[in-house]
């Protein structure tokens, strides 16, 4: 899954891809592409493939658009979605409209918003989002997300490391 505008899909003949284009800046609109980010990862997963979600730098598009598909997929709050993310690769760094974007869906999902209190989510435009007063959501905590997206064995009996 190719996040960028400008990154060539350097081995067309050897993977297949989906190219995402959108820049990293406060003006783009990363919600209009969830549909389609959504749909590729299943459809990966739906037969047992594997994929790698890039950008140019991995700190901002290819982290949202795995928290998009994690929340609406996996049913996991952004919370603990976002902290997962930051275990498995420290440097991701949404930039702020992507942020804001991610909660806004999250609340579209329609289980409220689970990072009204979250660091990373104190900057004005998404304080006055909160103050319309969607409802929060409770985090599951990061041992519960874990297991959520780790198991040993699949629906076919297949042994693996992840869902």
């Amino acid at each position: 899954l190719n996040m960028t505008h400008d990154c060539p899909c350097v081995f067309p003949h050897t993977f297949i891809y989906q190219r995402v284009p959108i820049r990293d800046n406060l003006t783009t609109d990363l919600a209009a592409h969830f549909t389609t980010i959504i749909n590729f990862i299943k459809r990966v997963e739906k037969c047992k493939g594997r994929i790698l979600v890039h950008c140019t730098v991995g700190a901002s598009r290819a982290p949202s658009a795995v928290l998009a598909y994690l929340m609406y997929a996996k049913s996991i709050p952004l919370v603990d979605a976002y902290n997962y993310l930051c275990v498995l690769r420290p440097l991701i760094a949404p930039n702020q409209h992507f942020l804001f974007e991610l909660a806004k869906f999250e609340c579209e999902l329609g289980e409220g918003c689970s990072v009204y209190f979250h660091r990373d989510w104190r900057f004005y435009e998404f304080n006055v989002f909160r103050a319309e007063g969607f409802p929060s959501r409770r985090s599951l905590g990061l041992y519960r997300t874990t297991s959520l997206l780790h198991t040993l064995v699949d629906d076919d009996g297949d042994a693996l490391l992840n869902k």
